[in-house]
């Protein structure tokens, strides 16, 4: 696995309140794939992504290094993990910015942005689309038209509601109507029935009948109406046409088909199993969509959409209508809203302020590609005789040049200045390259000194020296008389030594003083004195200052007009600035080896990011800093070498300071004071505390008068009242062995906690060798027997004597101050066999 680096930063709403507990998930930069994460920096405990926050608003996790997009509540933040800040020059960021302009493909979601168009672009193209197509046709305004399939969708869901509709009210009131007349029939019935009855006894042998009981009667009738039920039931059914005849929109319900009619019609098993049959036939996958002979009614035929398209193609303008845009050719595209709140979502991302600077693809089309450019730089990099023609001055770089004009007024208003009639004869710095420098002087003359028997040349004077001294007759008589005498073949050529001497050092400090007062760049040298150069100054190699006095001005620096030097270098090497109307107040020096002290002076930086490095510091062969200072006041510190910073301390909201590390403080003696806690207007600490650990609280305006402290091992004391208003739930130290059972026991169980300030015991011992009736005839053990001894944090300060049992039978034992249990009485005639658990319990304080 890769190795890992730690992330740990506190989130905060705007408020100001600490994010905690609240989720965050992390994206590798350019990836919408969540990171792997992990809790430790050996990568074996993966965390989830999300990942939440803790209670403190820290996010925390180990990830490989690198850049990552860390998406928090509605915010999103790119971060670096395990990465330094590194600063970005304008030409990176120009890069940085070509290189985004390039990768245009799917981004945002987008899979093409060169097909994106502007927001002015497409507001512009869907007004003039709205502008040519709002009134036409004798269409006042087509924003109010329905697509076809829109229309024919509406249609289908309202025949579809209407017949649901009918049809179950028509099913209702029709077995309503059924119901009640077969219960108006049924009561008629048995009625008639009961009265049929009654009369049969009465009218059995009657009017001459020997037996009316052949007659038909009334209950051979009971299957047919009567007469009046008849007409009772056609004028119910009267009724019930009358009222369901012209309902739900139906003109007619007589035209509806009853069961009966449906007899020859499929049932709805026999519909399904056609539909299921014939839904995907002939290649079309559902043949319910196809629009029958019917539904095609309504439409145009071929031939008079053949001629509706003639005669509406060329039309208000526009040459041809078949490529106007169809509102459900809008569908994909972003509204309004959806476009202002996309600018809003991207107007400020990737460091780039303000989105809409970029250039479109529409913006480079009359550019050109950085293939072409390339390939153009390649073929005029090395044309006409230059070499590299990227060093040429172009328009713009001659802007601060002056022109020919200038020039030419220029040389007219300088050719006669500062006493020079003529200043085109002054000699340039780069007419001087052929002179010897004094270092080539004094090696010239360190070789000459000495030579030909002359001990020392310089006193030889030159013949220039002696020119207007004699007649050059005479001198050419002198010559030839003293020519070659002395061993000297030419002695014509001799010098004084004061002549020479003085001639050299004239020449030496004419040049030196001609060079330095005249072009200010002598290359070599020294200037003794006091110097004013007007103007700009280039200095090649190294300028020199030599003073006997450290606190000499070495280089200083003045506004025209100001009575102060704005900047002074004093010989010592210190340096001084001021505002030149007034005296200088910012001091810059060497205190000792290695130390530069700032005098009464404030350091101050300026950033561009809050999380860029303010300052910094490393050892020698460290590449992370050891520690460094953010522009927004962030401190961190790290173990240098390669490893980050893993310790930071920053402002994580009002009066609030933060940090992600342990703060340690190390004293020499266990009095001093770590913590020291008041209000502004306390004059004594409200909390304060030591080294030690022991801790005091006051009430700020007097001494200190409670105390907590640890008086021995796991235990705390205070000297005061300790009062809980709530519930104090109490967790204690329980240990469950440790207990050493005597010679027949084994120990069956053992629970004991401390907590509060009490101890609480349970113990079971086992007996393996039955115990015969051990407190004899009266109860009383003896010699007591020891079962056990408990450990040492377990023995109460007090010899206790407490109740045991077996459940069979019971006594007490004996818990004595040195941990050991002896049954002290049990009862009378009383055994215990093997197997059996002795049980007891007790507490102390």
């Amino acid at each position: 696995m890769v190795a890992l680096a730690q992330y740990d930063e506190p989130y905060w709403f705007p408020t100001g309140e600490l994010a905690r507990n609240i989720p965050a998930t992390v994206f590798p930069d350019k990836s919408n794939t969540p990171a792997a994460l992990y809790a430790d920096q050996a990568g074996t405990q993966p965390l989830p992504n999300p990942v939440p926050t803790d209670n403190n608003g820290h996010l925390r996790f180990w990830a490989e290094a690198g850049m990552y997009w860390i998406s928090i509540d509605t915010e999103s933040f790119r971060v670096g993990v395990g990465t330094q800040e590194v600063g970005v020059s304008p030409q990176q960021l120009a890069e940085a910015i070509a290189e985004h302009a390039a990768d245009h493909t799917d981004v945002h979601g987008v899979a093409e942005m060169l097909d994106l168009e502007t927001k002015t672009g497409a507001q512009a193209r869907v007004d003039a689309h709205a502008a040519d197509t709002t009134d036409v046709h004798g269409i006042p305004d087509t924003g109010a038209l329905e697509t076809q399939t829109g229309a024919q969708a509406k249609a289908d869901a309202a025949q579809s509601a209407a017949e649901t509709a009918a049809s179950q009210d028509a099913t209702g009131k029709v077995n309503a109507a059924r119901a009640e007349l077969s219960e108006e029939i049924t009561q008629s019935a048995q009625q008639s029935a009961a009265a049929l009855a009654v009369h049969a006894a009465d009218t059995t042998d009657v009017h001459g009948i020997p037996d009316t009981g052949a007659l038909i009667s009334l209950s051979d009738l009971a299957g047919y109406a009567t007469h009046g039920e008849v007409s009772q039931v056609q004028t119910n059914l009267d009724a019930h046409a009358a009222t369901t005849t012209d309902v739900h929109g139906i003109p007619d319900t007589a035209d509806l088909l009853t069961s009966a009619d449906l007899a020859g019609y499929a049932t709805q098993q026999a519909l399904d199993a056609h539909t299921n049959a014939t839904t995907d036939v002939h290649g079309i996958p559902d043949t319910s969509a196809l629009l029958t002979t019917a539904d095609l009614s309504q439409y145009a035929t071929e031939a008079e959409l053949a001629a509706h398209a003639t005669a509406t193609t060329d039309v208000h303008g526009i040459p041809d209508t078949g490529a106007l845009v169809k509102q459900a050719d809008l569908e994909p595209y972003a509204t309004d809203a959806d476009l202002a709140a996309h600018a809003s979502s991207t107007q400020n991302v990737h460091g780039i302020p303000d989105t809409s600077a970029l250039l479109t693809d529409a913006d480079l089309a009359g550019v050109a590609q950085k293939a072409e450019l390339d390939a153009h730089v390649n073929a005029t990099m090395d044309v006409h005789g230059i070499p590299d023609t990227s060093q040429l001055l172009t328009t713009a770089d001659l802007s601060q040049y002056a022109t020919e004009a200038e020039l030419a007024a220029h040389a007219a208003d300088t050719t006669s200045v500062h006493g020079i009639p003529d200043t085109s004869l002054l000699v340039e710095q780069a007419d001087l390259a052929p002179y010897a420098t004094d270092a080539e002087l004094a090696a010239h003359a360190s070789s000459t000194q000495n030579v030909h028997g002359i001990p020392d040349t310089a006193d030889l004077v030159k013949q220039a020296d002696l020119t207007g001294l004699a007649q050059q007759s005479a001198l050419d008589a002198h010559v030839n008389a003293t020519t070659g005498v002395h061993g000297i073949s030419d002695t014509a050529a001799l010098e004084t030594q004061a002549g020479a001497q003085a001639k050299a050092n004239g020449a030496r400090d004419a040049a030196v003083a001609d060079a330095v007062t005249k072009y200010l760049a002598l290359a070599g040298g020294t200037v003794t004195g006091n110097t004013t150069f007007t103007g700009p100054v280039n200095l090649t190699g190294t300028a020199q200052i030599t003073a006997q006095d450290p606190s000499a001005v070495g280089l200083a620096s003045q506004v025209q007009g100001e009575a102060f030097d704005r900047y002074r270098l004093l010989a010592s090497g210190a340096m001084e600035w001021g505002p030149g109307a007034a005296a200088r107040d910012a001091f810059l020096s060497r205190e000792a080896p290695g130390i530069l002290t700032a005098r009464e002076t404030l350091f101050r930086v300026y950033r561009d990011q809050a999380a860029s490095n303010a300052f910094a510091s490393r050892v020698t062969g460290d590449t992370a800093s050891r520690w460094f200072v953010n522009a927004d006041g962030g401190m961190n510190w790290g173990p240098g070498g390669t490893s980050g910073a893993d310790t930071g301390l920053a402002r994580s909201g009002p009066a609030t300071l933060s940090t992600n590390a342990l703060l340690q403080t190390n004293k020499t003696n266990s009095t001093d004071g770590v913590r020291d806690i008041r209000l502004a207007s306390d004059p004594q600490p409200r909390f304060y505390q030591v080294a030690s650990g022991q801790m005091y609280w006051g009430p700020g305006t007097a001494t200190l008068d409670t105390l907590l402290y640890r008086d021995k091992a796991a235990s705390l004391v205070t000297d005061g009242d300790f009062t809980v208003n709530g519930r104090l739930f109490v967790g204690g130290l329980l240990e469950s062995t440790g207990t050493t059972p005597a010679s027949g026991f084994t120990v069956a169980n053992q629970n004991m906690r401390n907590a509060a300030g009490f101890t609480w015991c349970h113990l079971g011992l086992t007996v393996s060798t039955a115990l015969t009736t051990p407190g004899g005839t009266t109860g009383n053990v003896s010699p007591d027997k020891t079962i056990c001894t408990v450990p040492a944090n377990w023995r109460p300060k007090q010899a206790m004597i407490v109740a045991a049992g077996t459940g069979a039978s019971a006594g007490t034992v004996r818990i004595g101050t040195d941990g050991t249990v002896q049954m002290v009485t049990w009862d009378a005639n009383a055994s215990i066999a093997a197997s059996e658990v002795i049980r007891f319990m007790y507490v102390f304080a």
